[in-house]
């Protein structure tokens, strides 16, 4: 569950275990787009649904594959836009 979310800064197992879980994980922007949880999603098996991708500058977040990720909003069977 989402509710689940909740990790302190020595929970790092737990909150990898938790996206290992999950097929989709929901995130955004918040400082900037190239935060390291985007990558560590990907990293962990999870496909990251990004709510404002589509709007994000050309040359944001150069790390995960944006016209994939996306192409992959079609696979999400909600959207929390």
């Amino acid at each position: 569950e989402v509710s689940e979310y909740k990790f302190g800064p020595m929970e790092e197992d737990r909150y990898q275990d938790f996206y290992r879980r999950h097929r989709f994980a929901h995130t955004k922007r918040k400082g900037g787009w190239d935060a390291v949880r985007h990558a560590e999603i990907l990293a962990l098996g999870t496909v990251p649904n990004f709510a404002g991708l589509d709007k994000a500058p050309h040359l944001a977040v150069p790390f995960v594959p944006k016209a994939l990720l996306l192409k992959s909003e079609e696979l999400v069977p909600y959207s929390k836009r």
